[in-house]
């Protein structure tokens, strides 16, 4: 918890008031779509929601961005936020659900997983890096400050299909065990990122 606090709160404040002392102007920092919370089978997160987080981590990143947003104001920095949903991709963290899956799907082992029915947002890593890049390079009268988006593909994909996908992709030689572990304890059933403020970078 202390660590948690010390990177989504303490060090984004910090790098701010040093942007702010070399005289950056545009600020970029990201969140999680856990920010948003519980939401109703195909209510889309839109990023001016009312927040209200699942777990210490979002609680922290929601503590960050409203922190940043007040300090980017006092030093008039252009502040801008996007909050991440499902991305996926090699080197992302071993906990990550698709690394899991990519390593059980090249060492040819099974994989358990829950029954994947939860509906979520899945985006690679690389069009979230794109994303964030033309966020940098976008002219600054094309928003207004604080600007926040949602950093997904807008699809909304079962778990449980996306799974199938990519083990058929990764050419698995292994199984994967529906409803071989059980659902975490408040697991969102629905998070769906509404991509409607996305000005570029937005995923066809």
């Amino acid at each position: 918890f202390r660590e948690m606090i010390d990177i989504n709160i303490n060090f984004p404040l910090s790098l701010m008031l040093k942007a702010s002392e070399n005289n950056v102007r545009r600020f970029i920092t990201v969140g999680t779509c856990y920010e948003y919370g519980f939401k109703e089978i195909n209510s889309l997160c839109k990023p001016n929601d009312i927040l209200d987080p699942i777990g210490i981590y979002a609680a922290t990143k929601v503590s960050g961005f409203y922190s940043l947003k007040q300090l980017s104001e006092e030093l008039n920095i252009k502040f801008c936020y996007g909050r991440i949903f499902n991305a996926y991709g090699k080197f992302k963290g071993n906990n990550n659900f698709w690394q899991l899956l990519y390593n059980a799907a090249i060492s040819g082992s099974d994989f358990s997983m829950t029954y994947g029915d939860q509906i979520r947002d899945f985006i690679a890593v690389e069009s979230v890096a794109e994303i964030l890049v033309n966020i940098c390079l976008l002219p600054e009268k094309e928003f207004n400050s604080p600007y926040i988006f949602n950093i997904g593909s807008g699809i909304a994909q079962k778990v449980r299909d996306f799974a199938l996908y990519e083990w058929t992709r990764l050419h698995a030689e292994g199984k994967l065990i529906f409803g071989g572990i059980s659902l975490r304890e408040n697991e969102p059933k629905f998070l769906v990122a509404d991509l409607s403020n996305l000005i570029i970078g937005k995923l066809s």
